[in-house]
């Protein structure tokens, strides 16, 4: 018998290797698609409670009802409300609410590409980086089933990310202003800002930026009668909606609940910026070279411990940190359970919100409260790892003058 020549069989390896990521990735983003359409009826108790009474509001008034603070959101989110709810009568409600959020996820998806295609300008990595993006359970929840917005503000976020990446400062504060705009929570970010101004990455005065686009964001409903100082005062009423220290975070303040209010307010608070400026000045004297490597690990370490420390977070607010440790999985792979436990602590939060959406009662709260806990001792062990490892890679990188990306 004739055997098979070792060069057929390296070629079939490689024409195999060439031709199953273009069926891969097709194939993975049809499936975030049905996924997404799956959803699409779902009417979670955001939308029952807050989302469906803004899209009536702006579909019987029109834009005259920007003059009045109808809603709690800043108005950029309100604005595509707005162009959603002309097309009621051929798109449901529920649907038209949630299809911006789902353009977002794939507008994200491109920019997962664009940001795995700095560290593998060759081959489909990046392709299928993008493609399987669209299958995290967090992302593909938050928009299509959940109808929350968080893929809209992270758009601009990752914009921001991407050009800090490419040692464009400029733009990337354009960007962390547009999605300040939309949300407050892109300040998590702001450790990784200070500690760039700190290494003359960013030009200080350029902070004048984020303020600079939230106000321009806020002109069209300013123009058309909304007071200036309603405007400018959208985070400081929303963070004073609710008094207690977790709205369902998987955070530290679940592992401490007896914790007064007040009290617990002013040491969470205090106790965050104290962590941020020592995460900052450590980094500061340690990292001598910014790589895109360093900078997205930098990223992914200040959204994750920022909602981890203050208080008054949501159950979604580890949005970002389920973001970024998927890109970081890719940039550092032997760090890729990190993206699976933060899908295992975000998973856990959502479950506790979506199964009271789906079977239209709550989870009881001993159960509810058992999922949540369990979430937040996760969450603080992959904290500690998180931080162990960014001291660990970044030693590396003082030997090497660079984030080894292993």
């Amino acid at each position: 018998m004739s055997s098979v020549p070792a060069e057929s069989n390296e070629e079939l390896k490689e024409n195999s290797a060439n031709w199953l990521p273009w069926v891969l990735v097709p194939m993975l983003i049809l499936i975030g698609i049905g996924l997404r359409f799956a959803g699409l009826g779902l009417r979670s108790w955001d939308m029952k409670d807050f989302l469906l009474d803004w899209y009536n509001e702006l579909a019987k008034h029109g834009y005259v009802a920007f003059r009045e603070p109808f809603s709690n959101y800043t108005p950029p989110y309100l604005y595509m409300l707005y162009v959603m709810a002309k097309t009621a009568g051929f798109i449901p409600k529920i649907a038209a609410i949630k299809l911006p959020s789902i353009c977002f996820d794939f507008l994200n998806a491109f920019l997962v590409y664009r940001i795995l295609r700095i560290r593998y300008p060759q081959g489909a990595t990046a392709w299928i980086g993008a493609s399987s993006f669209l299958l995290l359970p967090t992302v593909l929840l938050n928009s299509a089933y959940w109808g929350q917005s968080d893929a809209i503000y992270t758009c601009f976020l990752l914009l921001c990310i991407f050009f800090l990446m490419k040692n464009q400062p400029l733009m990337a504060m354009i960007f962390l202003g547009v999605s300040f705009s939309f949300k407050a929570q892109a300040a998590f970010i702001g450790p990784l800002i200070l500690l760039l101004i700190i290494k003359k990455k960013i030009p200080w005065h350029y902070l004048g930026i984020v303020p600079l686009m939230y106000a321009l964001m806020m002109i069209p409903a300013a123009v058309i009668g909304r007071p200036v100082i309603d405007l400018l005062t959208i985070y400081a009423r929303q963070a004073g909606t609710y008094q207690v220290l977790s709205l369902d975070a998987p955070n530290i303040y679940l592992l401490v609940p007896n914790i007064p209010y007040h009290s617990g307010l002013i040491i969470g608070l205090a106790t965050t910026v104290l962590i941020a400026l020592a995460w900052t000045t450590i980094y500061a004297g340690k990292i001598k070279k910014f790589t895109p490597q360093t900078t997205l690990l930098c990223a992914l370490v200040a959204v994750a411990f920022m909602p981890f420390f203050l208080p008054k977070m949501h159950d979604r607010y580890f949005y970002l940190a389920d973001v970024l440790s998927f890109l970081v999985a890719f940039y550092f792979p032997k760090r890729w359970w990190l993206a699976l436990g933060y899908q295992v602590v975000s998973g856990l939060a959502y479950f506790v919100f979506l199964h009271s959406s789906i079977t239209t009662t709550r989870v009881q709260p001993p159960l509810g409260l058992g999922i949540l806990i369990s979430a937040a001792v996760i969450n603080t062990i992959l904290m500690g790892f998180v931080f162990w490892n960014q001291w660990k890679l970044t030693d590396r990188s003082a030997e090497d003058n660079h984030v080894s990306p292993t």
